[in-house]
Protein backbone atom coordinates (compact mmCIF):
# COMPACT_ATOMS: atom_id res chain seq x y z
CA UNK A 1 0.00 0.00 0.00
CA UNK A 2 3.04 2.56 0.95
CA UNK A 3 4.83 1.33 -2.59
CA UNK A 4 0.83 2.15 -4.20
CA UNK A 5 0.67 5.70 -2.49
CA UNK A 6 4.36 6.42 -3.51
CA UNK A 7 4.24 6.05 -6.92
CA UNK A 8 0.50 8.08 -7.22
CA UNK A 9 1.98 10.97 -5.43
CA UNK A 10 5.05 10.85 -7.90
CA UNK A 11 2.88 10.28 -10.69
CA UNK A 12 0.74 13.35 -9.68
CA UNK A 13 4.08 15.58 -8.80
CA UNK A 14 5.07 14.49 -12.84
CA UNK A 15 1.71 15.95 -13.88
CA UNK A 16 1.91 18.65 -11.97
CA UNK A 17 5.35 19.61 -13.87
CA UNK A 18 4.29 18.98 -17.01
CA UNK A 19 1.15 20.70 -16.72
CA UNK A 20 3.54 23.71 -15.60
CA UNK A 21 5.79 23.28 -18.56
CA UNK A 22 3.22 23.03 -20.96
CA UNK A 23 1.27 26.46 -19.32
CA UNK A 24 5.23 28.07 -20.09
CA UNK A 25 5.10 26.69 -23.55
CA UNK A 26 1.96 28.30 -24.30
CA UNK A 27 2.65 32.05 -22.72
CA UNK A 28 5.58 31.95 -24.43
CA UNK A 29 3.91 31.32 -27.66
CA UNK A 30 1.87 34.37 -26.91
CA UNK A 31 2.61 37.84 -29.07
CA UNK A 32 4.85 39.93 -26.91
CA UNK A 33 3.45 43.09 -28.44
CA UNK A 34 1.75 44.27 -31.76
CA UNK A 35 3.31 44.37 -35.11
CA UNK A 36 1.16 46.85 -37.41
CA UNK A 37 -0.16 44.76 -40.84
CA UNK A 38 1.81 44.58 -43.47
CA UNK A 39 0.69 47.61 -46.37
CA UNK A 40 0.18 45.02 -48.81
CA UNK A 41 -2.86 43.38 -46.73
CA UNK A 42 -5.85 42.71 -49.10
CA UNK A 43 -8.03 42.07 -46.33
CA UNK A 44 -8.51 42.12 -42.57
CA UNK A 45 -10.58 39.69 -40.16
CA UNK A 46 -11.30 40.46 -36.71
CA UNK A 47 -11.91 37.74 -34.14
CA UNK A 48 -14.88 38.79 -31.72
CA UNK A 49 -14.77 38.32 -28.21
CA UNK A 50 -12.40 40.17 -26.60
CA UNK A 51 -11.99 44.12 -26.21
CA UNK A 52 -10.13 46.34 -28.75
CA UNK A 53 -10.55 43.85 -31.61
CA UNK A 54 -13.04 45.67 -33.95
CA UNK A 55 -11.21 49.18 -32.89
CA UNK A 56 -8.24 47.92 -33.75
CA UNK A 57 -9.71 47.05 -37.23
CA UNK A 58 -11.98 50.09 -37.70
CA UNK A 59 -9.15 52.38 -37.15
CA UNK A 60 -7.36 50.79 -39.56
CA UNK A 61 -10.02 51.32 -41.93
CA UNK A 62 -10.41 55.00 -41.05
CA UNK A 63 -6.74 55.41 -41.00
CA UNK A 64 -6.86 54.91 -44.53
CA UNK A 65 -6.34 50.93 -45.43
CA UNK A 66 -9.11 50.70 -47.50
CA UNK A 67 -9.50 46.47 -47.85
CA UNK A 68 -12.12 44.60 -46.99
CA UNK A 69 -12.79 44.12 -43.74
CA UNK A 70 -14.92 40.86 -42.12
CA UNK A 71 -15.73 41.01 -38.39
CA UNK A 72 -16.74 37.65 -37.29
CA UNK A 73 -18.78 36.08 -34.59
CA UNK A 74 -20.65 38.97 -33.75
CA UNK A 75 -23.66 38.24 -31.12
CA UNK A 76 -26.53 38.01 -33.03
CA UNK A 77 -27.74 40.91 -30.38
CA UNK A 78 -25.55 43.58 -31.76
CA UNK A 79 -27.02 45.96 -34.21
CA UNK A 80 -25.34 46.86 -36.68
CA UNK A 81 -25.62 50.44 -36.42
CA UNK A 82 -24.84 50.10 -33.32
CA UNK A 83 -21.36 48.19 -33.78
CA UNK A 84 -20.47 50.62 -36.68
CA UNK A 85 -21.91 54.09 -35.70
CA UNK A 86 -17.90 55.86 -35.64
CA UNK A 87 -17.36 54.39 -39.16
CA UNK A 88 -17.59 56.92 -41.94
CA UNK A 89 -20.13 55.96 -44.64
CA UNK A 90 -17.08 55.88 -47.16
CA UNK A 91 -15.54 53.10 -45.16
CA UNK A 92 -19.36 51.26 -44.77
CA UNK A 93 -18.53 49.66 -47.96
CA UNK A 94 -15.83 47.57 -46.31
CA UNK A 95 -17.03 45.75 -43.85
CA UNK A 96 -19.29 42.30 -43.98
CA UNK A 97 -20.44 41.12 -40.43
CA UNK A 98 -20.77 37.71 -39.67
CA UNK A 99 -23.28 36.67 -37.24
CA UNK A 100 -23.29 32.61 -37.99
CA UNK A 101 -19.65 32.14 -36.54
CA UNK A 102 -20.16 31.06 -33.04
CA UNK A 103 -16.85 29.25 -32.21
CA UNK A 104 -13.02 29.68 -32.99
CA UNK A 105 -13.42 26.92 -35.39
CA UNK A 106 -16.73 28.82 -37.19
CA UNK A 107 -14.37 31.97 -37.29
CA UNK A 108 -11.69 30.47 -39.06
CA UNK A 109 -14.22 28.44 -41.99
CA UNK A 110 -16.09 31.82 -42.74
CA UNK A 111 -12.02 33.37 -43.54
CA UNK A 112 -11.35 30.47 -45.88
CA UNK A 113 -15.13 31.59 -47.72
CA UNK A 114 -14.99 35.22 -47.12
CA UNK A 115 -10.96 35.07 -48.15
CA UNK A 116 -12.00 32.93 -51.18
CA UNK A 117 -14.79 34.92 -52.22
CA UNK A 118 -13.10 38.20 -52.75
CA UNK A 119 -10.06 36.51 -53.84
CA UNK A 120 -7.80 38.04 -51.25
CA UNK A 121 -3.83 36.38 -51.47
CA UNK A 122 -2.80 38.31 -47.71
CA UNK A 123 -5.11 38.65 -45.02
CA UNK A 124 -4.57 39.83 -41.48
CA UNK A 125 -5.83 38.09 -38.44
CA UNK A 126 -7.10 40.86 -35.53
CA UNK A 127 -7.42 38.62 -32.26
CA UNK A 128 -6.16 39.32 -28.83
CA UNK A 129 -3.21 38.17 -27.89
CA UNK A 130 -3.88 34.98 -25.48
CA UNK A 131 -6.16 34.24 -28.35
CA UNK A 132 -4.00 33.87 -31.32
CA UNK A 133 -2.20 30.68 -31.04
CA UNK A 134 -5.95 28.84 -31.21
CA UNK A 135 -7.05 31.04 -34.01
CA UNK A 136 -3.63 30.13 -35.56
CA UNK A 137 -4.04 26.57 -35.13
CA UNK A 138 -7.81 26.76 -36.01
CA UNK A 139 -6.81 28.87 -39.58
CA UNK A 140 -3.96 26.13 -40.10
CA UNK A 141 -6.66 23.31 -40.23
CA UNK A 142 -9.12 25.25 -42.48
CA UNK A 143 -6.44 24.95 -45.11
CA UNK A 144 -6.43 28.86 -46.23
CA UNK A 145 -4.12 29.06 -49.45
CA UNK A 146 -3.92 32.72 -48.43
CA UNK A 147 -0.74 34.19 -46.59
CA UNK A 148 -2.22 35.37 -42.91
CA UNK A 149 -0.23 38.16 -40.97
CA UNK A 150 -1.82 38.10 -37.21
CA UNK A 151 -2.14 41.22 -35.95
CA UNK A 152 -2.64 40.52 -31.73
CA UNK A 153 -4.30 43.65 -29.55
CA UNK A 154 -3.67 43.60 -25.93
CA UNK A 155 -6.78 43.70 -23.41
CA UNK A 156 -6.40 46.88 -20.72
CA UNK A 157 -7.05 44.09 -18.31
CA UNK A 158 -6.32 40.51 -18.25
CA UNK A 159 -7.03 38.46 -15.64
CA UNK A 160 -5.01 35.42 -15.33
CA UNK A 161 -8.33 33.11 -15.55
CA UNK A 162 -8.50 33.99 -19.31
CA UNK A 163 -4.92 33.01 -19.93
CA UNK A 164 -6.12 29.47 -17.96
CA UNK A 165 -8.67 29.34 -19.90
CA UNK A 166 -6.83 30.20 -23.23
CA UNK A 167 -4.65 27.44 -22.40
CA UNK A 168 -7.26 24.90 -22.02
CA UNK A 169 -8.91 25.35 -24.78
CA UNK A 170 -5.43 25.19 -26.99
CA UNK A 171 -5.00 21.96 -25.67
CA UNK A 172 -8.12 20.55 -26.08
CA UNK A 173 -7.75 22.17 -29.76
CA UNK A 174 -4.21 20.96 -30.34
CA UNK A 175 -5.57 17.51 -29.12
CA UNK A 176 -8.11 17.35 -31.50
CA UNK A 177 -11.08 17.72 -28.61
CA UNK A 178 -12.21 20.93 -29.44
Amino acid sequence: MHKILKALTLTGYVAALGYVVLLIQFAMLLPQQSKPLPSQVDGVVVFTGGSNRIETALSLLEDGLNVPVLISGVHPAVQEDDLLKEVTDSNLSYITLDYKSLSTRDNAQMTKQWANANDLEKVGVITSHYHMPRSLLYLKRANLTQTIHPMAVFPERMPISFLVREFHKYLLTRLHIL
